[in-house]
């Protein structure tokens, strides 16, 4: 048979079709396209902050200007996609959060481009951070397996990309069985750090209802120049719940509450027994309670170091809450501001925070509340039902 002959074969044809794909995914899988996304000059990678926005206009990602600190542009945004934070050329990253089959993907908004793309995806489920760290892209997720068949165990994992290439590098695993939550999350991107807690999610005991109730939670921290662990605290001994987190003076600093039972008839209540803010020294590896607070039903909803000042956001149940900002070097309140409730407090500039926040219980008091922290004064309102702000990496 000719060669011609062979080509008129429509069976010839379609294995030849065949392998010409295969060569070419095999290509691009090989040798992929580099892409680390837009390049913004930093005036303008610092001048924008992004969030994303449900109201009675429909749910969009807001791109807001942090000069006048004014929404400038909407964009279409799934509802299930929400801002994680901001690279210092001025690329947003986003990760799924809420759609049990497509909890694993991660996305970047380009804003050269306004465009949105999925960029890589997670071997584990539900992602709680990406951020970018000079050619390294990180997923923090839950629920990944360390290995292969029925003795793998499932766990919280920080998956490390290369930037340009997004080809998966290493996975770092925290803990045996760890969780982790949003808020118990703090990357430095000026010292190189990642800070996280999980939990091996232990049996709860009790014992004649006097026995603290908790999980076991430890508290990491991950040097990102090197990618490896470098502290690994058990924080058994404390009993800890609701670890928010934030970072400075080298100092990690945390809530955590104890709790204990109670017998009531047939079963056991749990209550709020120890309430304090925790420090964590780098500089020389030691755990100590910062401050223990009277009110032990206080709930801190978050926290942030800026300004060489501690910021807290409480609430108690029933009650109206605050933002409270603490002297890290003296343990004093400085000062606390009347909020019903803080969900989010992000550093997106020298001495400005984005407090997303309601200020009374009236629904038009929700919104993001522009603070400056040289005067610790509330600069601007501005209104809506915004659910996250995207972290601006030239700030952390």
């Amino acid at each position: 048979m000719t060669l011609l002959k062979l080509l008129r074969n429509p069976k010839v044809i379609l294995g030849l079709l065949i392998i010409l794909v295969g060569g070419v995914f095999l290509i691009s899988k090989a040798f992929p396209k580099s892409d680390i996304g837009d390049l913004l000059p930093p005036e303008e990678a610092q001048r924008y902050t992004y969030a994303n926005y449900s109201g009675t206009d429909g749910y969009y990602l807001a791109k807001i200007d942090l000069a006048n600190d004014s929404i400038i542009k909407k964009y279409n945004c799934p509802e299930d996609v929400r801002p994680s934070t901001i690279d210092k050329n001025g690329n947003l990253y986003l990760q799924n959060f809420s759609n049990l089959w497509s909890r694993d993907k991660v996305f970047a908004f380009y804003p050269k481009r306004e465009k949105l793309k999925r960029i890589v995806k997670s071997k584990g489920l539900s992602l709680l951070k990406v951020f970018a760290y000079k050619d390294k892209l990180y997923v923090l997720c839950t629920d990944q397996r360390d290995g292969q068949g029925e003795l793998s165990k499932r766990g919280s994992s920080l998956e490390i990309f290369d930037l340009a290439t997004k080809k998966r590098i290493k996975t770092l695993f925290l803990g045996k069985y760890g969780t982790t939550a949003k808020d118990d999350i703090w990357v430095s991107h000026k010292d190189g750090l990642f800070i996280a807690f999980a939990s091996d999610m232990q049996i709860q005991q009790v014992i004649k209802g006097t026995i603290n109730e908790t999980d076991r939670l430890s508290l990491y921290v991950i040097d990102l120049n090197a990618n490896t662990q470098i502290a690994d605290v058990n924080l058994d001994e404390y009993a800890m719940g609701c670890a928010r987190t934030t970072y400075g003076q080298k100092r990690i600093f945390f809530n955590r509450y104890v709790d204990k039972y109670y017998p009531r008839e047939h079963e056991y209540y749990k209550k709020h027994d120890i309430n304090s803010l925790m420090q964590y020294s780098l500089a020389n590896n030691t755990l100590s309670e910062f401050r223990r607070f009277n009110n032990k039903d206080e709930v801190y909803s978050a926290l942030c170091f800026n300004n060489n000042k501690l910021y807290s956001a409480v609430w108690i149940s029933d009650k109206i809450g605050a933002l409270r900002i603490l002297d890290p070097n003296t343990n004093k309140t400085i000062k606390e501001i009347p909020f019903w409730s803080i969900s989010e407090i992000i550093r997106v500039g020298n001495n400005k925070l984005y407090l997303n926040a309601m200020k009374t219980k009236e629904e038009s008091s929700q919104g993001i509340y522009v603070f400056d922290t040289k005067t610790d004064q509330v600069t601007k309102f501005i209104p809506g039902n915004f659910l996250y702000i995207a972290e601006n990496a030239w700030f952390y």
